[in-house]
């Protein structure tokens, strides 16, 4: 399986796809950047929850920038435990 997370302007996605490519989740919210990277990193943790988390994915950055890749750390090191 493979894990991958889209934080852009408007929204923020997050999908998983298995070995032969098919996609198995797709969820995606606003990204309400108003509401600060907290809120966003709550959101994105639970995303990744919803969509059946295995421990053995592994993931993809998509659309990132610097912060963002920080972001993305902190919420795979608070779901992985």
């Amino acid at each position: 399986m493979i894990g991958a997370v889209d934080i852009g302007g408007t929204k923020i996605a997050v999908g998983m796809i298995d070995d032969a490519g098919h996609v198995r989740s797709r969820l995606q919210c606003p990204t309400y950047p108003e509401r600060g990277y907290p809120d966003a990193l709550n959101r994105i943790t639970a995303m990744i929850e919803e969509a059946h988390y295995d421990p053995s994915l592994r993931f993809v950055l998509v659309a990132l920038g610097l912060f963002v890749v920080f972001i993305i750390l902190l919420v795979l090191s608070k779901v992985m435990g």
